[in-house]
């Protein structure tokens, strides 16, 4: 008896090695695909072209990625998942492009394949699910994006827990879908939730560091701006400008500032939001400026 256990158990034991192994496989297969296709899309770009009449580089790149999204059924054919990975990477890429509606098609196409073959709850799924939610918040689908980051929050607060990271990420995205849909009482509440949670978990200064991520401070001073935002919006005036007070406090200390070296695309990128909303932020508070423009809320 004693032995047909041993031997029972060192089969399972097998074939967890076998589908571990097999896992890995597939993952470094879709790694090299999505290489690969990143090769394929950034080979032949010309930054000079439009000095010698020929399309800029935006129109160029964005025509690179509608050749090889085209291309993905026959390239791929027979691995679904791999082209489920590759066209949510292809999907957000047009949606930071300003590609709204082009990133819509591909990043639904990667859930309904990503879905036929893997469960709710793998991480990989829940990515797609999280950058389509943000896809409609530019086409103003908000009820379609709530319903999404909705479903996001509720597995990756089973598989993580409420205070990690990738759910914060989410309950942050959802408080910006509440804001724009109108839903601001609720969206001020967990903006204020998400603040409070991600300095108690990583701290008030150069949390940055410790997240190891640039994104972090930028979402924690534009979350405050955005508190800000809603607090006039529902009349409450003093708690407003308190908001954009810590806002600027934080831009201060955290943000990478244009013309202190290098910044990169992220940090160029997240200084040109914070700037962007504070003076909307500021104007509203101020009664100088109309409401905020919903699609660089959506970002």
């Amino acid at each position: 008896m004693r032995a047909t256990r041993a031997s029972n158990a060192e089969a399972q034991q097998r074939k967890l090695a076998q589908q571990a192994a097999a896992n890995e496989s597939a993952q470094r297969k879709q790694a090299e695909a999505v290489a690969g296709l990143l090769e394929s899309v950034f080979q032949g770009l010309d930054p000079f072209s439009e000095t010698e009449g020929g399309p800029d580089l935006k129109t160029h790149l964005v025509a690179q990625l509608d050749n090889t999204a085209a291309s993905l059924a026959k390239d791929y054919a027979g691995e679904p998942l791999v082209r489920a990975r590759l066209r949510n990477a292809l999907g957000w890429t047009e949606l930071r492009l300003g590609e709204v509606n082009k990133a819509d098609v591909l990043l639904q196409s990667a859930l309904n394949e990503q879905r036929a073959y893997v469960s709710l709850d793998d991480p990989r799924t829940l990515t797609i699910m999280n950058n389509l939610a943000s896809a409609y918040l530019f086409t103003a689908r908000y009820p379609d994006a709530i319903k999404l980051f909705e479903q996001v929050r509720d597995e990756r607060t089973k598989i993580f827990g409420p205070d990690h990271l990738d759910t914060l990420t989410t309950l942050n995205s959802l408080a910006r879908a509440y804001y724009l849909a109108g839903r601001t009482a609720e969206a001020v509440k967990l903006f204020e939730r998400v603040r409070d949670q991600r300095i108690q978990t990583l701290g008030p200064v150069q949390w940055s560091a410790k997240a190891k991520s640039p994104d972090y401070p930028a979402r924690l001073v534009t979350a405050e701006l955005l508190t800000a935002m809603g607090h006039h919006r529902l009349g409450l005036n003093d708690q407003a400008r308190a908001a954009l007070q810590r806002a600027e406090r934080q831009a201060e200390h955290e943000l990478p500032h244009a013309g202190e070296g290098d910044l990169g695309v992220g940090g160029v990128e997240n200084w040109l939001v914070y700037q962007t909303l504070h003076r909307e932020a500021t104007g509203l508070i101020s009664g100088k400026m109309p409401a905020t423009t919903r699609s660089q809320l959506a970002q």
